[in-house]
């Protein structure tokens, strides 16, 4: 059946070891660059908007799990925070030393900041790299700064490896017929929000005595996140006061922002 041939990828039971967790960042297995179980250097992803914008752009220093940045795994084991987010956490378009990841590390340089941040990622995705990393690498606390969750519905990729072709109606929904489509449409926002509601609630369990803190880009998530997680657990950041700048590519965070949400968390926390 298309679009549900490969259940196995939609699993985090099945997810047993940190180089596990890169299954998650679908963009990052489809990019020519990525080596896996593997650290690299690469420049502006191919074909992203920043990469024409500006071809000779932000540095990406990915670790061997497929992720940016360095992970400090020592067995010595620093205090991890684990911060869990889509492109906006991952700091596409701005220098690693510039990210909110970055800034809140060199105010905690006690504890160990991990970037979870992957590029196009839905709030479903997160939830489960979330469960994921909470059993392989046991994280302290976790910050997420989630996308707007109408991104559950995603359009049709072509790249066997992008798990987001499971998240299309498969034949349930015939798109030769007008009425069907406008049903789903018509719906659509309901399911978005009842998706949310399961994936935030999914989170707070695992959670159990970890410190959870979310907020999101989007008015209208961050609107969900305060009606239906406990209180305390909501950051209540305004991205429209957070944001005074914009990344290279000209459309995510730039550094001026970056640092003003490690700013406002730094003081939540």
């Amino acid at each position: 059946m298309d679009g549900i041939d490969n259940l196995s990828q939609l699993s985090p039971a099945l997810m047993t070891n940190k180089h596990d967790l890169v299954k998650f960042h679908e963009y990052m297995l489809t990019c020519p660059e990525y080596k896996p179980n593997q650290a690299f250097t690469c420049g502006p992803f191919k074909d992203s908007m920043e990469w024409e914008v500006d071809p000779t752009g932000t540095t990406y220093n990915i670790n061997e799990y497929g992720f940016r940045g360095n992970w400090n795994l020592d067995i010595s084991r620093k205090t991890r925070i684990a911060v869990f987010g889509d492109s906006c956490t991952f700091g596409v378009g701005v220098d690693e030393q510039d990210t909110f990841i970055q800034h809140l590390q060199s105010w905690y340089p006690n504890y160990s900041l991990l970037n979870f941040g992957m590029v196009g990622s839905s709030i479903e995705n997160i939830a489960k790299c979330y469960t994921v990393a909470k059993r392989v690498v046991d994280f302290d606390f976790a910050l997420m700064l989630l996308p707007d969750h109408g991104r559950f519905c995603w359009p049709q990729y072509t790249h066997p490896l992008w798990q987001h072709t499971n998240l299309i109606p498969g034949p349930g929904l015939d798109t030769n017929n007008s009425e069907h489509v406008e049903y789903f449409k018509s719906n659509n926002e309901l399911l978005e929000t009842n998706r949310t509601i399961n994936y935030l609630n999914w989170i707070n369990d695992i959670a159990i005595d970890k410190t959870l803190s979310i907020w999101s880009w989007s008015r209208e998530t961050n609107n969900i996140i305060e009606q239906v997680m406990p209180e305390g657990i909501f950051a209540n950041i305004d991205p429209k006061i957070v944001e005074t700048d914009h990344a290279r590519d000209h459309q995510h965070p730039g550094p001026k922002t970056h640092k003003r949400i490690a700013e406002y968390w730094f003081e939540l926390l």
